[in-house]
């Protein structure tokens, strides 16, 4: 059986000063990409593998992810482990970054996927604008970003990702993380699978039905949007605790 504990930012630093550790970050590789802890190595929570945490050299591993929640379903899985201590970064590298403690990396405000769901929610809620004020043609604009959501999803690849990941903006991304952009996680399909569907529907609805199904569209466009903006997807956070994300 392994140890598992907790240790605050300021115990971290101590703990690197005086034993020898390995820093885990298991966000995503585009949120890894816009800045991390320095010397710690990036093995995403969605393509978890207990054989990657046995094959770390060291005895004491910290594990740390944005806010540090989902460290917590990461370390119930490796309870078993034997011979090692495993530490959860209490309040993730958000801690880490508020201590004032030494980033190494690319830091942009905006991770890949954020700026992916901006730019959609800004199409989605263009063609709901203009479909309104101008020609309802436009409302198709809003069904084929919902199309396009629910392509990405089944087909685990965002064409946009990749596109933006040679934007100049994201210059400073890894040749590592350029090669990887559009390829989505697991929770990511489920959240565009959900999105696109829910698009798709609004859309359909307000053209054999009701015009204002579109407004359907408009509010997944919103949330996208905002999640976009924040970092914050509530849509993730539930789907998170679906049965088929517990294995």
């Amino acid at each position: 059986m392994s140890v598992i504990q907790s240790v605050s930012a300021i115990e971290l630093v101590k703990l690197i000063k005086n034993q020898k550790v390995k820093l885990v970050d298991i966000r995503e590789r585009d949120e890894y990409a816009t800045g991390n802890i320095v010397d710690s190595v990036n093995i995403p929570s969605s393509e978890f593998d207990v054989d990657k945490f046995e094959s770390l050299q060291e005895e004491h591993i910290v594990i740390y992810c944005l806010s540090g929640k989902r460290c917590i379903n990461v370390m119930e899985k490796l309870k078993n482990v034997p011979n090692k201590t495993f530490y959860k970064l209490e309040g993730g590298i958000n801690a880490w970054k508020a201590l004032g403690a030494e980033i190494s990396g690319v830091k942009v405000k905006f991770r890949l996927m954020q700026q992916i769901f901006m730019m959609i929610g800004v199409i989605i809620l263009l063609g709901l604008g203009m479909g309104f004020y101008y020609n309802k043609m436009f409302f198709y604009l809003t069904g084929f970003m919902g199309f396009g959501l629910v392509f990405s999803a089944v087909t685990g690849f965002c064409g946009m990702a990749k596109m933006f990941s040679f934007m100049p903006w994201n210059n400073g991304l890894s040749k590592e993380a350029k090669c990887l952009a559009g390829k989505l996680s697991s929770i990511e399909r489920q959240v565009m699978f959900t999105a696109g569907f829910l698009v798709l529907m609004g859309f359909l609805l307000s053209l054999y039905f009701n015009v204002n199904f579109i407004y359907l569209s408009g509010f997944m466009g919103l949330g996208l949007f905002f999640a976009g903006i924040t970092g914050f997807c509530g849509m993730a956070t539930l789907l998170m605790f679906m049965p088929w994300n517990k294995k």
